[in-house]
């Protein structure tokens, strides 16, 4: 019935007086096939279960193996303009508009067609300088006199250049020069394929060289700006595929790519922006409005095990391993890339392991407490040095605690109820916080079972939270015992040195040993 205890010779265990049994087919011994893992976790140690065990608790595997994994980061975004497709009409010439041919904010507009006409001094002089130069230029050259001044031909090109540096095209410098004469208007005409963004012109408005009189931006392709969490970042890479959805319109889906990461985060938010573009031939969407983003980030092929197989403990990962034997190994696993269902394993499992998915918090209590009940052997000496006497409080605890094991031990729930709730009080009304918190719920779940079978299941990670305790603070109290049942797989404390077991009562009352005095 004690694993843990062989002989070689027929006769009774020490622990609870009945027969030894015969190890069936020479099967190595408990000890020896419980071998502690090469790296142990600390506060955990490998356990046993029988296949039978398995079964009853429900517990379930699965095998670590290579997986592609992939994730998709939902975030929000806007459309905005295309800025490499954005134009404004600033004159580099003073002047006054005379005759819009565009005139409201929002209208259309294709590439080469009129905005407006406007007169300016400043060109009619350079239109008529250019004039001379030209006619100058084309008369014979036996008829042009030098008199120290520049060549025809290099006053046209410098006329030529100041009417180009006035964004004057080809094609009004060449009727130009068919006209014969400069005009006192020039017509402007739109360089982009777009919509009227901004309008500042008015016919009869006077302008400065510069001022912007038009902006025009193209409807496609349109920017759509998103931001993602800083989380996220680094799982975002360009070039990644992506979907941007639109609810307002039955879920309407484009299919984009990421094309920019903003180098800048949001200092408040901790959030970075993330640029994609989608093409927008029939002018259906129009920027600022909201879309829904799906960005699918892709680990490739890894090294994985199922989420539900490791525990975050806040300091590490832990998984259990069930070996050939039936042991279940705690192992610590380093972790990359995470998804929903999958993480990617960087160390500690190997490929065709198998790992706990289901009974995982049943197992990790198993193997925490006999870690805990395996602590209570040696190093009595340092422990005395280092030890502390008890709080009032603990000891307050400890009192009601008596109580509630010696009820069960004698087959009754009488006091028990009591005694919990008076723990849960003494922890919650703690004003020094020295006692543990999490004695004050399962004291609570303690007081709410309805027989002494719950009464005993839920007196076992009660005990567990106080001898941690008593053991991380190097408690002494000289009158407390803590002792094991290896039958229950549980230990407990207790005010005498006589086993007294609360888990099976008078059925096998001094089934267990004492193993450290507190």
């Amino acid at each position: 019935m004690h694993p843990t205890y062989t002989s070689d010779r027929a006769g009774d265990c020490p622990i609870c007086n009945m027969k030894l049994v015969p190890i069936k087919g020479g099967q190595p011994t408990a000890p020896h096939a419980e071998a502690e893992p090469a790296a142990p976790v600390p506060g955990r140690t490998t356990i046993s279960i029988s296949p039978e065990k398995q079964q009853t608790i429900g517990l379930r595997t699965a095998v670590v193996g290579k997986q592609k994994l992939g994730q998709t980061i939902r975030t929000t975004a806007t459309f905005e303009h295309d800025e490499t497709k954005l134009a404004k009409i600033a004159p580099r010439f003073a002047g006054w508009v005379r005759d819009l041919k565009v005139n409201f904010t929002g209208q259309h507009v294709q590439k080469g067609e009129p905005l407006l006409t406007v007169y300016s001094p400043e060109l009619f002089a350079a239109e008529n300088e250019y004039l001379l130069a030209y006619r100058r230029l084309a008369q014979p050259k036996s008829s042009v006199s030098d008199l120290g001044f520049a060549s025809p031909q290099r006053l046209v090109e410098s006329a030529r250049r100041r009417l180009s540096l006035w964004q004057i095209g080809d094609e009004e410098i060449s009727a130009l020069e068919k006209r014969g004469v400069p005009k006192d208007e020039l017509l402007i005409r739109s360089p982009v394929s777009g919509h009227v963004i901004s309008k500042t012109a008015v016919e009869g408005k006077a302008f400065t060289a510069g001022e912007t009189l038009f902006e025009i931006g193209a409807l496609t392709p349109l920017w759509v700006r998103t931001s993602v969490t800083e989380s996220d970042m680094p799982l975002i890479r360009l070039g990644q595929k992506a979907r941007v959805i639109l609810p307002y319109l039955g879920n309407k889906t484009y299919e984009s790519k990421v094309t920019f990461l903003y180098p800048h985060l949001e200092a408040q938010t901790r959030r970075a922006e993330v640029r994609l573009e989608v093409d927008n031939p029939n002018h259906e969407l129009r920027p600022q409005m909201w879309a829904n983003v799906e960005i699918e980030a892709s680990f490739g092929e890894v090294l994985a095990a199922p989420a539900s197989a490791v525990i975050d403990t806040g300091e590490r990962y832990v998984a259990f391993v069930l070996r050939e034997d039936d042991h279940l190994e705690p192992r610590e696993v380093k972790i990359g890339a995470k998804t929903d269902d999958w993480w990617e394993v960087k160390g500690g499992l190997k490929e065709g392991e198998k790992v706990v998915t289901r009974a995982l918090f049943l197992v990790d209590s198993e193997s925490q407490l006999k870690a805990a009940i395996a602590g209570m052997g040696g190093g009595h000496q340092h422990d005395a040095v280092a030890s502390k006497p008890p709080s009032e409080e603990l000891l307050d605890v400890l009192a009601q605690y008596t109580k509630i094991q010696t009820a069960l031990a004698g087959d009754t729930l009488a006091g028990v109820a009591d005694a919990a709730q008076a723990i849960a009080k003494l922890v919650t009304s703690n004003p020094t916080k020295t006692l543990p918190a999490a004695l004050a719920p399962q004291a609570v779940a303690l007081a709410d079972a309805k027989d002494i079978a719950a009464a005993r299941e839920r007196f076992k990670p009660f005990s567990v939270s106080l001898i941690q305790h008593l053991d991380h603070e190097k408690v002494q109290t000289g009158r407390y015992y803590g002792a094991y049942c290896d039958m229950a797989k549980a230990a407990w404390l207790q005010a005498d040195k006589n086993v007294r077991n609360p888990y099976f009562g008078k059925e096998m009352l001094v089934c267990g040993e004492i193993r450290k005095a507190y």
